[in-house]
């Protein structure tokens, strides 16, 4: 799997720094100093790095991963079994960021037909509005706003996915009256109001829409419940999370009114986070040049990435890692020694071979 510096010595290598949502100081300086001494500038911004392109005439290519990883459960040590590198961030997403500190440092890509820019950020996995990227991209990185295509190196198992779906968790409470357990006539449980309206979202039958060839599920799940206060109460007050998920080419307030609706019978429904569909980039020459010269399956994204972040700026956006996106978050999350070889060897193809699409 390569020289002595193989991308599995460099990711066991990040593996080793720990990275949780908040504490990603020691990974961005560690990163920070091992591009700086490849000669490219390197901006820090809080715990967030970007690599700004050259300003020349070719097509700008941004790469963007993040650096934070979820917390680890008995895997926050690396090691390595056969081709197997295992530990907390392997495939979500340390695999990428090995792929990306090796492109930016090569110099065949510097002087390949595109000019290359690099995002790497704080805060992807928390809460929307403490993911670093939108704060980014509307100040220090801004220059992003001209690419041609972005490239955001999220776990895809070296197979391309386009677009994201949209999100919105709310929460509707349903009401009853509270009363001693012994005595449940006295009272109305929150569960029995609440149990017509749960089982419909059970049978929930997720919809298949299609964008160009690529076919994206909505759906919606209920993912959290809370109800009682005591185990000899009568539950006067049930309050459920509602997940819902829908396609590209809905906006916003589409989404939002379309989960409102689901969630219509109860007493009380509050939106609690919400994040807009990534746009499949069809037709955009660079995006359809990624496509035909990979020659790669290329797949809809069912889950939410940041390409939502950068669709918004109207950038051709694109998921493309080398992790199982199976893997990610889980106790035995781990990627494959070939996995990124080869999402390197594509990219880097793509990068240096050929004329400007």
């Amino acid at each position: 799997m390569g020289d002595d510096r193989s991308l599995v010595n460099e990711l066991v290598d990040l593996i080793r720094i720990p990275s949780v949502t908040g504490e990603e100081a020691a990974i961005a300086s560690h990163l920070r100093d091992r591009l700086a001494a490849s000669g490219r500038p390197v901006v820090s911004d809080r715990t967030s790095l970007l690599i700004p392109p050259p300003e020349d005439g070719r097509p700008l290519i941004v790469l963007a991963g993040h650096l934070d990883t979820v917390p680890p459960r008995g895997n926050a040590t690396p090691r390595v079994e056969g081709e197997w590198v295992w530990g907390r961030g392997a495939a979500d997403m340390k695999g990428g960021l090995a792929v990306l500190v090796r492109l930016m440092e090569d110099a065949a890509v510097a002087s390949g037909w595109a000019r290359l820019g690099a995002i790497l950020y704080a805060g992807e996995e928390g809460p929307l509005d403490e993911n670093d990227l939108k704060r980014l991209l509307d100040g220090s990185g801004k220059w992003a706003e001209g690419a041609a295509l972005a490239i955001l190196l999220e776990p895809t198992d070296v197979q391309i996915e386009v677009g994201c779906l949209g999100v919105v968790n709310l929460e509707a409470t349903f009401l009853g009256e509270a009363c001693h357990s012994a005595r449940p006539w006295t009272g109305r449980s929150a569960i029995g109001e609440a149990l017509p309206w749960l089982e419909r979202i059970l049978r929930f039958e997720n919809v298949t829409h299609s964008v160009g060839p690529f076919l994206f599920r909505e759906t919606a799940q209920v993912t959290l419940l809370k109800a009682g206060a005591a185990r000899n109460m009568v539950p006067g007050e049930l309050t459920a999370n509602l997940n819902y998920r829908y396609p590209p080419g809905w906006d916003p307030e589409r989404g939002r009114a379309a989960a409102l609706t689901l969630a219509e019978e109860a007493a009380e429904v509050r939106i609690v986070d919400e994040a807009p569909a990534g746009d499949v980039p069809i037709g955009r020459p660079v995006f359809d040049a990624f496509l035909a010269r990979t020659g790669l399956p290329a797949r809809a994204k069912q889950a939410w990435t940041d390409v939502a972040q950068l669709s918004r700026l109207g950038v051709p956006a694109v998921n493309f890692g080398p992790g199982d996106p199976a893997l990610a978050h889980r106790d035995d999350e781990r990627v494959h020694g070939d996995a990124l070889d080869g999402c390197l060897s594509v990219l880097r193809r793509f990068l240096i071979e050929g004329e400007a699409p």
